[in-house]
């Protein structure tokens, strides 16, 4: 009798000013796959798959914009300098990039903050857009980059909130004050003692997509 595959796991990432939720569903090991959630109407947008792990994300307050950081794969002894990871933005639910840059600097720094700022320690940008980018960024050094993972910042302020059941079940509420639970790779919302389920992720597979016109444009 063969062993049922473990379910997926999901982050999702509130957008503090629209009613826009991006979940990372992960599973298999190096597979992830983005979602785009309309919360105030509880429509989902199933987006590309990408191979490769995905450390952090940070999303834009009105939801437009997601930064990754990404490495390709994962040596059973990561060498920051040798496998630097790749800081991807992109717009949800798409990772085909609108620009990429590298980073092999220690720490942790990538947050859009309350002002739109991306807040990264990464340089080397290469832009696949064809328009100007209309991001400010504020760029750490690796000595800012190391005290920011202790809690050091410059005033970050993180634009979204966070459900992940990564460990586990995750509670939370959505833009519209809802309870959201997330369980085993499903969603649901919670009204008093009954829930509803509002996406089942296990069962989905990959599938290439091609990202649409204008994904890759500011």
């Amino acid at each position: 009798m063969s062993t049922p595959p473990p379910p997926a796991r999901l982050s999702a990432f509130f957008a503090y000013d629209a009613p826009i939720c991006v979940i990372l569903r992960r599973g298999p090991t190096k597979m992830c796959r983005m979602i785009l959630w309309h919360t105030d109407i509880d429509t989902f947008e199933h987006g590309q798959w990408i191979k490769g792990t995905v450390k952090r994300a940070t999303m834009s307050r009105d939801g437009k914009y997601i930064a990754l950081r990404i490495y390709p794969e994962k040596p059973r002894k990561r060498n920051i300098w040798t496998h630097p990871a790749h800081i991807c933005v992109s717009k949800p639910p798409y990772f085909s990039a609108i620009e990429v840059s590298e980073s092999a600097q220690p720490g942790r720094v990538l947050e859009f903050d309350w002002y739109g700022n991306l807040n990264v320690n990464a340089k080397k940008i290469k832009s696949y857009a064809t328009n100007y980018c209309p991001l400010n960024r504020i760029v750490y050094n690796w000595i800012e980059s190391f005290f920011a993972t202790f809690g050091y910042s410059k005033g970050i302020a993180a634009d979204h909130f966070v459900i992940d059941s990564s460990d586990g079940p995750a509670r939370g509420r959505d833009q519209q004050g809802r309870t959201i639970l997330i369980e085993k790779g499903c969603i649901y919302a919670i009204d008093n003692d009954s829930q509803k389920l509002l996406l089942d992720t296990n069962d989905m597979q990959f599938e290439a997509i091609a990202p649409p016109p204008g994904t890759q444009d500011w």
